[in-house]
């Protein structure tokens, strides 16, 4: 039997063979077999393997052509070529190529979703820190109406310890009542002291909730309330009085009202001021908008009004109705405020700070504090020699206007005291007006700071205090406005 030929393809590592036979009789080495693309295997249609040769001689014979290969046997005519056909040699490149850029293709998808998986990420990152934004205001807020609750209760917690006090007031009231009754009418009468004996001669009603401001001009009383209107009431006549206007406009409770040449300013839970023309049927004639928080006051001076709300002062041209400037770093509400035409007396917390009303030097550097030494600051007045404050721990502090230095404390109330007003003599003697939460007003003298009346009319607490002439309004939060002579 004749030797098994071997495959002409020679590899240059030729030391290592195995061999192999294929169905040709090509006798093949291992690495041959790897190397020479001839050399695999191809199944025939009759199901037999055929290697390569095979099928190149094939193709050989009915194209008439040589084979590109280099050797020949003739027995077998097995041909084998060491370089595989360039269509082959790069297919592998290319699948490697088709693979990486499905890959990248993959990479760039999986690359575009988490992409969008941050910026929805971002999107409620930035919602919840907005949230979170709002609500650290919401608690601040619900946290200083907590504090002032919180004196409120204490306040009424103190009345029960002063509950002596308070029946004092009542009996000295009764007897004021008793005097003015046996001089007869609405008049006044002296109570020994040197000072009028005041008595109620009439009773405003007509609002729907408690009174919290009050403003005259003239022969008219402006009064603001809960129920989110303004009434003007006509006073010219003690035996008729009546509303004449209610001015709307204001979308929570009215705090605070002040009048400056034949203008109305009223001051609102809706953290606006509203401008009413007095002399043009009390129309609307400006809405001021820079607080972010209630307007608890107003004062006005040199054509600038002043708004306080809380821990900031606002400052606005009264020319262009518009803002001009703002003070601010104070440590709670500022519930009071007193303007002349050279000074501005800011209440609160603690102090009471004074600064230039100058519109041109307001914002400069405070230049005095007058503190209480507890208790927040609720009202505040002036007179020429004294600067006078109440507050919630139910005393009236007074300073001397040259110098500083405080000259009195008085107490007597059982609450907070809510307002302050002073009505200058006849006999030079001033009188202070206080009212409080403990459902009184009293009054006070200015030279020897003596309280000589109480006046108990009203059924709730009393917050707003103004002065007439000879008359004192008192509003109160029985919806009531009383008037005293």
């Amino acid at each position: 039997m004749a030797a098994p030929r071997s495959c002409s393809c020679r590899s240059v590592n030729s030391t290592r063979r195995s061999a192999r036979t294929a169905p040709c009789g090509v006798r093949t080495t291992q690495r041959c077999a790897r190397r020479c693309w001839r050399a695999t295997w191809r199944p025939t249609s009759r199901g037999a393997p055929m290697c390569r040769a095979d099928i190149g001689r094939m193709a050989a014979s009915f194209s008439g052509r040589k084979t590109n290969c280099r050797r020949t046997w003739s027995q077998t005519a097995a041909i084998c070529v060491h370089s595989p056909p360039r269509t082959l040699r790069y297919a592998f490149v290319r699948s490697l190529l088709a693979e990486g850029e499905a890959q990248i293709q993959r990479l760039t998808d999986t690359n575009e979703r988490r992409v969008h998986d941050v910026d929805f990420l971002k999107g409620v990152v930035s919602r919840l820190s907005d949230r979170v934004s709002s609500l650290e205001t919401l608690v601040k807020t619900h946290l200083v109406a907590l504090g002032d609750d919180v004196e409120h209760l204490t306040g009424k917690l103190t009345d029960t310890n002063r509950f002596v006090s308070t029946i004092q007031g009542t009996v000295e009231g009764l007897q004021d009542r008793v005097v003015a009754a046996d001089v007869g009418g609405g008049s006044r009468a002296d109570n020994g002291t040197g000072a009028t004996t005041f008595k109620c001669i009439g009773t405003f009603t007509g609002h729907d909730g408690p009174v919290w401001a009050l403003a005259v001009h003239g022969e008219l009383l402006f009064s603001g309330s809960s129920d989110d209107t303004i009434k003007v009431w006509d006073t010219r006549n003690s035996a008729s009085f009546g509303v004449i206007r209610t001015l709307e406009g204001h979308r929570g409770k009215v705090h605070t009202l002040t009048t400056y040449d034949h203008v109305l300013f009223s001051g609102s839970d809706d953290c606006t001021i509203k401008v009413w023309s007095i002399d043009h049927d009390f129309e609307m004639l400006e809405t001021l908008a820079g607080h972010e928080n209630p307007v608890c006051c107003l004062a006005v001076a040199n054509g600038t009004l002043f708004s306080g709300s809380l821990k900031v002062v606002k400052i606005w041209d009264l020319d262009t109705m518009r803002l001009i400037g703002s003070l601010n770093g104070f440590k709670h509400w500022v519930r009071a405020l007193v303007a002349t035409p050279q000074l501005l007396y800011v209440g609160s917390y603690h102090m009471v700070s004074v600064w230039s009303s100058d519109p041109n030097k307001i914002e400069a550097e405070c230049t005095a504090e007058l503190e209480t030494q507890g208790g927040s600051i609720y009202s505040l007045t002036t007179t020429d020699t004294f600067v006078i404050a109440g507050t919630s721990n139910h005393l009236i502090h007074v300073w001397d206007t040259s110098t500083y230095s405080e000259v009195a404390s008085l107490s007597g109330h059982a609450g907070t005291v809510s307002c302050l007003a002073v009505m200058q003599h006849p006999s030079g003697n001033g009188l202070l007006f206080s009212s409080s939460y403990d459902h009184t007003v009293r009054v006070w003298t200015l030279d020897t700071f003596v309280c000589i009346q109480t006046l108990v009319r009203h059924e709730n607490s009393v917050d707003a205090l103004a002065v007439r002439r000879g008359w004192i309004f008192s509003g109160a939060c029985d919806s009531e406005i009383k008037v005293w002579e």
